[in-house]
């Protein structure tokens, strides 16, 4: 077509965090959001999954200009509160939106799965036809929380299900003993 290239499509799934920071001010973060944000910016067709609630959405739709959201309503959202314990960051949950549905998945050339809160489990986790990349950010499939408390990590079972659907996964140092069955499943 005259060497006219359409922009990829990028599809970012996950949580947004509706983030409590230290000094009480209130701030929208997740990996989903950024990814599909930094997409949008870098001139991709960016689209994100998301599941939170309506009304806390609301609030933060001039951020997410030029990306196309698909909602899951929840009658919550995942809401995390920041602290500095002893100089490390620590995080409490005091809200989350739930598991999300991966069936039906918009079509995208690049899928980037980005949990903050175990919204999905490795086995969930699907290549839609279309896509040439699928990348996961796997922090948010090490924690685990009671409501008001400060999440711990821990090793979920079934990491291994990531192999044949995921390209490439995104772990910090903290979180690698964590990951390594996975790990191995997809390189």
């Amino acid at each position: 077509e005259d060497g006219v290239m359409s922009a990829m499509s990028y599809l970012a799934i996950g949580h947004p965090a509706f983030d409590t920071l230290p000094d009480g001010t209130k701030a929208l973060g997740g990996t989903a959001v950024y990814a599909a944000i930094t997409a949008a910016r870098l001139g991709l067709d960016a689209h994100a999954l998301l599941a939170a609630s309506a009304g806390d959405m609301d609030q933060y739709q001039g951020l997410l200009s030029g990306v196309q959201v698909r909602l899951q309503e929840s009658p919550a959202s995942t809401v995390m509160e920041l602290f500095k314990v002893n100089g490390k960051r620590e995080i409490r949950v005091n809200s989350w939106a739930g598991e999300m549905s991966l069936d039906d998945l918009p079509a995208a050339d690049v899928v980037h799965y980005g949990p903050i809160a175990r919204e999905f489990e490795a086995g969930q986790l699907k290549r839609p036809r279309s896509a040439r990349f699928v990348g996961i950010t796997m922090q948010g499939m090490f924690r685990t929380w009671n409501l008001g408390e400060y999440y711990t990590k821990f090793a979920p079972a079934g990491l291994e299900a990531m192999a044949g659907v995921v390209d490439a996964a995104v772990v910090s140092e903290s979180e690698e003993e964590f990951a390594k069955p996975g790990l191995d499943a997809i390189v």
